[in-house]
């Protein structure tokens, strides 16, 4: 056979083995998705394509983890159901259904779930968190008809005490593998290029994108002192929001933002009171702060009651290690007219736009030291100094 007959069927068997691959990727991706689990992942990933809201990177990855869950779809052998109970059952269904290759695309690195389990459904997350530690963290609830917590929550971790298999084999990518399950967790890094403008004395604490597909930055004043949530305009967004009356609406979310003028940002000012009640993934973005971010100093100064208890450097109660102190800078509203109602007073009190911003997100735990006589007028202990104690990793101390 001459070279060229060589060449020529080199050719052929490529193009016959590109055209088997993408009948094969078209029959995978054609295929209908199971009912339970439902992934967070993917519904994020919807709203972030519908509203053009991410970057080819992110594209390349979204079709990537498709792929593969249809090809644990395809592959999938139990279909036993969980039991609430059991947290390791619970941990083991996950595991099994997601996808072999899973994106995390929330800030704080939980990956949320719901399963069924005989008795209804099942909310949750695995949190990512740990894995550098050799821990899976886990959490979930029983949910009732709207969603909301209808038992008491169940919470841990998962190390190789318990069998799992955690390695890590890229920055910010884990093979884990529970039983028969494996599965590689992938939790993308955003560089985000555009800042938006800030006035003296204010300074970016975190970038984070919540589990609605939204993005914001969570920014810190030192001169009020106080926490609030500017949204991330320098890339499109997971969202339309239409104007009201001195207010942007979130035809998705709810969320409810102000437009300042000077400088020209949107500030988040408004989550609705449904989808907190209901723990949607709408109820805001104070639980997407990323978990070891170092957090107590400007806490301590936005909320000074915490000085009594104390706090670990990235914001945990040193009283109860497994609670944060929630960064909740919006009012929680069932009606638009409230909102409106408390700018309106807000543009009444404030002298300048400073202090109007700080009026329209001001978060009433700012104020509960006024309460205590341990205090004074300018949120300082009177006869101690502030509380503080390290961190304690719990991933290594609760099992």
């Amino acid at each position: 056979m001459s070279c060229y007959s060589c060449r020529t069927l080199v050719k052929l068997v490529l193009i016959c083995a590109v055209t088997l691959g993408a009948i094969l990727a078209s029959m995978l991706l054609s295929l209908q998705p199971s009912p339970y689990p439902v992934f967070n992942q993917f519904e994020i990933a919807h709203v972030l394509s519908k509203h053009d809201a991410w970057g080819i990177g992110e594209q390349a990855t979204h079709l990537l983890s498709s792929f593969s869950k249809k090809l644990r779809d395809l592959t999938a052998s139990d279909s036993s159901l969980p039991s609430y109970e059991d947290p390791v059952s619970i941990t083991a269904s996950v595991l099994s259904a997601m996808p072999y290759f899973a994106v995390v695309y929330p800030s704080e690195g939980y990956y949320y779930f719901r399963v069924k389990d005989a008795q209804g459904e099942i909310g949750g997350n695995l949190r990512m968190n740990d894995l550098e530690r050799g821990a899976l963290g886990y959490g979930y609830y029983r949910r009732n008809s709207s969603g909301a917590p209808a038992d008491e929550a169940k919470s841990g971790y998962l190390t190789a005490a318990d069998g799992i298999k955690i390695k890590q084999i890229a920055t910010g990518t884990w093979w884990v593998k529970f039983g028969e399950s494996w599965t590689i967790i992938f939790t993308p890094r955003v560089d985000r290029e555009g800042n938006p403008p800030l006035r003296e004395e204010e300074e970016i604490v975190s970038w984070l994108r919540d589990e609605s597909g939204i993005a914001f930055y969570l920014v810190f004043d030192r001169h009020t002192p106080s926490f609030f949530y500017v949204l991330d305009e320098a890339h499109p967004v997971a969202d339309v929001f239409e104007p009201t009356e001195s207010l942007l609406i979130g035809r998705r979310t709810k969320f409810a933002l102000f437009q300042e003028e000077t400088p020209r940002r949107k500030i988040l000012v408004g989550v609705d009171q449904e989808n907190i009640n209901s723990n949607s993934y709408f109820d805001g973005p104070f639980d997407q702060i990323p978990a070891y971010l170092p957090l107590r100093e400007q806490a301590l100064l936005a909320y000074p009651y915490l000085q009594l208890g104390g706090l670990d450097e990235f914001g945990y109660l040193c009283l109860n290690r497994l609670l944060r102190v929630a960064i909740a800078p919006y009012e929680k509203y069932a009606g638009e007219s409230a909102l409106l109602e408390n700018i309106a007073q807000c543009k009444k009190m404030a002298k300048n736009a400073r202090e109007l911003r700080h009026c329209i997100t001001f978060d009433p735990k700012q104020g509960y030291h006024r309460e205590s006589s341990a205090f004074n007028a300018k949120g300082e202990l009177k006869k101690s100094t502030p509380t503080v104690c390290e961190h304690r990793y719990l991933a290594t101390t609760m099992n």
